[in-house]
């Protein structure tokens, strides 16, 4: 029997997220299907024969007009995520690796195209949960399915005044503020706990999840 649908169209905007009703198995510890060439899920054989899996694919489509088998592939249409110029993005990632014992955010991860590419972030043993990079002004095609995207503002340090710097992140550091501090250890930029360098007057894209800071 032929059953006649309408082409799919992602309108500007917005992304089609797909979810494959028929497939392999996911593999285990992922919550996302791995990305196999199917000519943007047109053609159905191609997906099945290649290995495609069954439930949410990490792979999406961007704008433009496809001839999807939709007895095969159920389509979502979402928003691309919009950063505006005086916000961060933080990320907090659903798939990947677990966290390293003791850290709060995953491991950088610099081959994923600030998270668009989840097979990218996966495949490089990136870790799920929240994120030390963050997201930067513009727009993005990121799966909501693989990743979450939170807006703050960029850390503004006012006239007159300086910035200590607190981490989360990074590795452990030598204290570097002598026998008469008695407060806590002062270490090196991009290590943790409190940072010897201080931020002047201006605005920051930093990450306040993982690197707060005062006043």
């Amino acid at each position: 029997s032929i059953k006649k649908i309408t082409f799919t169209v992602v309108q500007e905007g917005k992304m089609a997220l797909i979810e494959a009703k028929d497939g392999a198995p996911l593999d285990s510890g992922h919550i996302t299907a791995k990305t196999v060439e199917c000519n943007k899920f047109q053609d159905a054989v191609e997906f099945l024969n290649n290995g495609g899996q069954k439930g949410p694919q990490r792979a999406y489509l961007t704008p433009g007009v496809y001839r999807i088998n939709t007895a095969l592939f159920t389509i979502f249409e979402t928003d691309v995520v919009q950063i505006p110029r005086d916000k961060v993005g933080i990320v907090t990632v659903l798939d990947g690796t677990p966290l390293i014992k003791d850290e709060i955010a995953g491991k950088i991860i610099s081959t994923h195209g600030n998270f668009q590419d989840a097979d990218a972030f996966i495949q490089a043993g990136g870790n799920r949960g929240l994120q030390e990079q963050v997201v930067l002004a513009g727009t993005w095609f990121i799966n909501p399915w693989f990743a979450s995207v939170k807006l703050v503002d960029m850390t503004l340090t006012p006239v007159n005044t300086t910035r200590i710097i607190v981490s989360y992140v990074g590795a452990i550091g030598t204290d570097t503020s002598g026998e008469s501090f008695k407060h806590g250890n002062i270490i090196k930029k991009g290590q943790k706990e409190v940072w010897k360098e201080t931020l002047d007057p201006d605005k920051y894209t930093i990450n306040t999840n993982t690197t707060p800071t005062t006043t």
